[in-house]
């Protein structure tokens, strides 16, 4: 479950790290890129990381035109990497922060007031292999989201020891196979490398 967001995404960081950063480091002949990160699934018992998942509004666009290259190579990333944890500082005129302030606030709660509802999602798998661009009704992307947690807890000690329900495996297998984003791969080629059936 998400926390109750109290702020809204500032892009300060990013533009810094867009302009900032090359102009002290450019004389050195070197390049830093950087992608954010916009979702990642994760067991609520054992907090491990579960999925990947690359996010963007739907207003119309070409699926293929967003860049995806580094989220699929580090979900195939089988070696540990750097997790660093930071806070940034930014100095800026007190007047415009303060209203950068009340007007995160106040879309925050416009936000809040008027959620919205999910109609539609379009999505594409990505890893393994890269599946077709499907339309989904929220349901069915809700399952697929769903799937991939149940699909851990069959395995996973903590949840067992917190008393979440046991899978049932044959409900998920065929959830799996028959969905959508599964563009026919069998599971075993979709989720993590265990048999989903028990030898």
């Amino acid at each position: 479950m998400t926390r109750p967001q109290k702020y809204l995404i500032d892009p300060t960081y990013g533009l810094l790290h867009r302009h900032e950063l090359p102009q002290l480091w450019r004389r050195r002949g070197h390049r830093f890129d950087m992608v954010d990160r916009d979702w990642t699934e994760y067991c609520h018992h054992c907090r491990e990381p579960l999925a990947l998942f690359e996010e963007l509004r739907d207003n119309g666009y070409d699926l293929t035109d967003k860049a995806t290259t580094v989220t699929e190579r580090l979900a195939s990333k089988s070696t540990p990497m750097q997790a660093v944890l930071f806070a940034w500082r930014v100095e800026r005129p007190p007047e415009v922060q303060a209203d950068i302030d009340r007007l995160s606030r106040q879309l925050l709660q416009l936000y809040k007031s008027a959620p919205g509802r999910l109609v539609s999602v379009r999505a594409q798998r990505l890893t393994p292999e890269r599946g077709p661009i499907v339309s989904l009704e929220p349901n069915q992307w809700w399952e697929w989201v769903a799937a991939t947690h149940a699909d851990h807890h069959r395995r996973c000690d903590k949840a067992r020891r917190n008393g979440e329900n046991p899978v049932n495996v044959d409900r998920l297998q065929r959830v799996i196979d028959l969905h959508p984003l599964s563009g026919g791969q069998p599971r075993l080629e979709i989720f993590a490398d265990m048999p989903l059936v028990p030898p």
